[in-house]
Formats: structure tokens, sequence, C-alpha cells
């Protein structure tokens, strides 16, 4: 059983027996795309977080998970993997949406479905606990990139882009 975290304390329980609406998935078999989707996600998330003047800490196997997942919910769809487009935003401690853009899996396809991954800054480390003693320690912060800490919790919707006859 998998927990992934939402909004305002509440969770998602994604029983195993639901996670096959979206086809049976060998790992061994499809390792070559999940890790191309968890290399485009972690280049593209580099790229966002110096645009958007944020040092981001990614837990253990995060990509990992949220690529074996988009491969996972591509099975049935037209272009299979080829297809996705995912749509990237964080959701920092204070609510705030924080759009970083969109990834395309395969330039040279058209996009027939859109993932929306919502990623989730940290709220119960310790280090949270430094934001209340910031105002007094001011000049011995790294003032320049604000620091975050990822959840290992994340969403994941799935919108078609067609229409089936």
């Amino acid at each position: 059983m998998q927990v992934h975290a939402l909004k305002q304390g509440r969770y998602v329980l994604l029983i195993p027996d639901a996670l096959m609406m979206y086809g049976s998935f060998d790992e061994h078999i499809e390792e070559a795309a999940w890790k191309k989707i968890s290399n485009i996600l972690c280049q593209h998330l580099r790229k966002q977080a110096s645009k958007n003047r944020l040092e981001v800490f990614l837990p253990n196997n995060l990509l990992e998970r949220v690529a074996k997942d988009c491969v996972r919910m591509s099975h049935c769809e037209p272009c299979g993997v080829r297809g996705c487009m995912v749509q990237v935003a964080l959701e920092k401690r204070n609510g705030q949406l924080v759009d970083l853009g969109k990834v395309q899996t395969d330039s040279t396809a058209v996009p027939t479905f859109e993932l929306h991954l919502t990623l989730v800054q940290d709220r119960k480390r310790w280090y949270c606990l430094r934001d209340l003693f910031l105002p007094m320690v001011i000049g011995c912060l790294n003032d320049k990139y604000e620091e975050v800490y990822l959840s290992p919790g994340y969403t994941l919707v799935k919108h078609k882009l067609y229409r089936q006859n």
C-alpha cells in the first residue's frame, strides 16, 4: 500500500488492485522508459529550480517513483509513454503553488495526455523550525536561494487531450 500526501493533511491510499486500472507494469521491461522520464524530470527540475532561485532537496528515489507512475498511467494511451506531457508544480508550505513548467517525454510525438504532477514541500522536518529563528540569524543563512525540502508524497492527475468515439 502506498500513501501519497495531499493538501491540508489529507491522505490518499492507493491500494495495489486500484493501480491495475492503468495496466500491468513490469519494472524490468519498462526500465528504459521510466529511467528516461526520471532523467528528463531531474534535468527539468534543476533548470526550473535555478530559474526560480530555489535549492531543491529530493527524497531518495522520488523521481524514480514518479517516472514509474507515469509509465504505468500511459499503458492505455494510443501513443503510450511517448504521448505524455507532464505539468510540474510545487506546493510550498504556505499553500502557494509554484508552476515549474511542462515537460514532454518525447519531443517528436504529439502529446495525447497530460499528467499534472504536484510536488509537496515537507512540513514535518526540523528545518521548518529554522523559519522561526530566521529573523534572529539573518546574516548566517544563504539568502541567494530558498531551500526547499520535498516530501516523499506527491499527486499525479491524468487529463486526456483527445476524445474517444
